[in-house]
């Protein structure tokens, strides 16, 4: 091996344990002990240069999201140029949109064997270990509601939305020793409880579908057993808490009451209403990039009367709110293709019980349907691009440059 190639090899090496490192640390921003804000960006610049030198050496692999997640970055470009505060949307490139494509692309780049990719499992499932035993230890409450090592209650949920399925597939999968399936169930049904506890109703919801259909795809007697062990905690856990009890019940017994007069979605049906008036006002360009533009634009224009959130909680509208038609049009074509590719995969993991894949898939459907009505935060943004380059990147038809 020659110098050249030495150097893309340790290059190579050096980003992708950058990557594992970086994953690792994602749900801990704002847990102090954890938060470590200079190492990753470390880890992040390693991984950009790695990636550079990928792309140099004529090694890099294309994705079929290419071309959309380029589309979607001059959508966010056009839209930070004609932002209201173009210095916010430029630090909210930096802050989010840079990581997110270096973290997709040095996942799809790097995670090519099976041997990467378990280990690209495992980093994920330590993460979570990290999570629940720093939340069993350190963990707070915001009201009744239990938010751990979290900002809120609610970032509680839209984790677990991916991780709960993962570790279901996971923990049914014959490729991970017993003793692996063993800690991962246990992580499983901790993090089931941390759900309950965070009182979040979509993800509570979202269980359901995730695991019943990681258990229908065995067929074996693994995965129902573990379907039915989360369903034991989730009854057992509603019966000796009332908080639980009150919160969910309404909605299991008479779910149109509380669609037409529960405050939080009534709450929402206001934002709705104020995020579709403020797109109306700008619905080319959109008012600039970054997560919480609204405050920007009410802060700016009081007057209105337009409710104050800080995110319009819905994805198709957050993009139409932030990068207008411009962003919206690269977007809804990213969900097609990626729709498209993770079908495909479905079916194929499916027929061959590759349950950590369906894990995988359904961590991105379970977070995709929980957008609907509310907007992922930093940390489970980044993770979705983990996600999709790992969906994709298990599909046969990836193609190396």
């Amino acid at each position: 091996m020659g110098y050249k190639g030495r150097w893309h090899r340790l290059l190579n090496q050096l980003g992708w344990y950058s990557l594992l490192c970086y994953i690792a640390l994602l749900p801990f921003r704002f847990f102090a002990p954890l938060r470590l804000t200079t190492p990753r960006g470390i880890l992040l610049t390693v991984m950009a240069l790695s990636l550079i030198e990928t792309a140099i050496g004529k090694r890099w692999r294309r994705s079929p999201l290419d071309l959309p997640l380029l589309a979607l970055g001059g959508a966010v470009l056009i839209s930070a140029a004609f932002s209201i505060d173009p210095k916010y949307s430029l630090h909210s490139i930096k802050r989010e949109l840079f990581p997110f494509l270096v973290l997709f692309w040095g996942t799809w780049n790097w995670a090519t064997t099976r041997e990467r990719r378990k280990e690209l499992t495992l980093t994920l499932i330590i993460s979570v270990l990290l999570v629940v035993f720093f939340s069993a230890i350190a963990g707070k409450y915001q009201g009744p509601r239990f938010k751990g090592i979290f900002p809120y209650p609610t970032q509680v949920g839209k984790y677990m939305d991916m991780m709960i399925p993962l570790m279901a597939g996971v923990a049914s999968s014959a490729w991970y020793p017993l003793w692996q399936r063993a800690v991962t169930l246990f992580l499983l049904l901790s993090s089931v409880i941390m759900v309950e506890l965070s009182l979040t109703r979509t993800s509570m919801a979202l269980i359901f579908p995730t695991l019943g259909t990681i258990a229908a795809s065995i067929h074996k007697k693994a995965g129902w057993i573990i379907a039915a062990l989360c369903l034991l905690v989730l009854v057992f856990s509603a019966i000796i808490s009332q908080q639980i009890r009150k919160r969910f019940y309404p909605l299991v017994v008479s779910p149109s009451v509380v669609l037409k007069k529960d405050p939080a979605l009534r709450e929402r049906y206001r934002i709705y209403r104020s995020t579709i008036d403020m797109i109306k006002t700008r619905p080319l360009v959109g008012w600039g990039y970054g997560r919480h533009i609204s405050r920007k634009i009410i802060s700016r224009d009081p007057s209105k009367g337009l409710t104050p959130f800080w995110h319009s909680h819905n994805i198709l509208l957050e993009v139409g709110l932030q990068c207008g038609v411009v962003g919206l049009i690269p977007f809804l074509w990213l969900l097609v293709v990626l729709f498209k590719e993770a079908l495909a995969l479905f079916k194929k993991a499916w027929r061959e019980e590759e349950t950590e894949t369906i894990g995988y898939i359904m961590g991105l459907f379970a977070i995709g349907l929980h957008s609907m009505v509310s907007i992922p935060q930093w940390g489970t943004t980044l993770l979705i691009a983990v996600f999709m380059a790992r969906v994709i990147g298990s599909n046969e038809k990836a193609i190396a440059a």
